[in-house]
């Protein structure tokens, strides 16, 4: 990360941030009560490890509409990985009748505290992922980072309490899927990690979203977990590997007949890993 350390957005004049790297207060997460375009903000600045916790409206339309057109015998039990804050996966919630939705992520919680005028949060393995002050930001340290930025990022964190007494946490889904996943009990958020096996209801439509990639995971990793969702398919179930981190929107949308693993839909030529997906189903069946 070339700059760990960035402006707090709330503590400079817009101009200044528009010249220097800046990052949105992820304070008002919790002192706050941010509506849905203010959470996403919010979100986009959080890092867990090489992962931002990138979102936006609409960013998977055209997968979206894809997935809206299609037939199932029954509604399906939907399993949406990688989901961020749940925001695009609200927007197929409100597009197709289902059974079950469980929206998941690997990080849904922060946990927070308050030390010296700063506020430390930390991921679910007590790592501290972000120091936010009123002027400055700081990550940790991952290497790459520009003089004299790391110096400070790795300062910053070594100085940090080694036991914290936390004062509270945050849940990292956007308000109004926050609100749905109280009142609905057919739509459930929870944590998975895709390089594990997934223990839930084998799933009829399993959605990957900006997960499965090499800017995230080696071959090997991508193998794994595209087998543990394989293995979550329902016979004649549909795998949806989106992929746009970059201008455009690719995906395919995957069917298994008969036990083989069928292209139903691309978009703009496809995943860049859907040839790996195929070569893990042959190989894990």
């Amino acid at each position: 990360m070339k700059f760990p350390v960035k402006l707090n957005a709330s503590g400079w004049p817009r101009w200044i941030c528009l010249l220097f790297p800046s990052a949105v207060d992820a304070r008002q997460l919790i002192d706050d009560t941010p509506n849905a375009e203010q959470f996403t903000r919010a979100m986009r600045d959080l890092r867990f490890g090489v992962v931002f916790k990138t979102t936006a409206v609409r960013r998977h339309a055209a997968t979206h509409d894809a997935l809206a057109s299609l037939s199932f015998d029954a509604p399906p039990v939907v399993l949406d990985v990688g989901s961020s804050d749940g925001s695009t996966s609200l927007e197929l919630i409100k597009r197709i009748r289902f059974e079950t939705y469980y929206v998941t992520d690997l990080h849904l919680e922060l946990r927070y505290t308050r030390v010296g005028g700063r506020t430390l949060f930390y991921d679910d393995n007590d790592a501290c992922i972000l120091v936010v002050g009123n002027r400055l930001i700081v990550y940790p340290d991952l290497g790459g980072a520009l003089p004299p930025f790391g110096w400070i990022a790795r300062k910053t964190h070594r100085d940090l309490p080694a036991d914290p007494t936390i004062d509270g946490q945050v849940l990292l889904v956007t308000p109004a899927l926050a609100v749905r996943n109280n009142d609905d009990e057919n739509v459930v958020v929870t944590r998975y990690d895709v390089l594990r096996p997934w223990v839930g209801t084998p799933a009829d439509l399993i959605i990957a979203g900006n997960i499965l990639n090499r800017g995230y995971f080696d071959d090997h990793a991508l193998t794994t977990a595209a087998r543990n969702l394989l293995d979550a398919l329902n016979p004649g179930g549909r795998l949806a590997i989106i992929d746009n981190r970059g201008k455009s929107e690719r995906s395919t949308i995957f069917r298994e007949v008969d036990g083989e693993l069928r292209v139903e839909v691309e978009i703009d030529g496809g995943s860049e890993v859907a040839g790996l997906v195929a070569r893990a189903h042959f190989g894990g069946r």
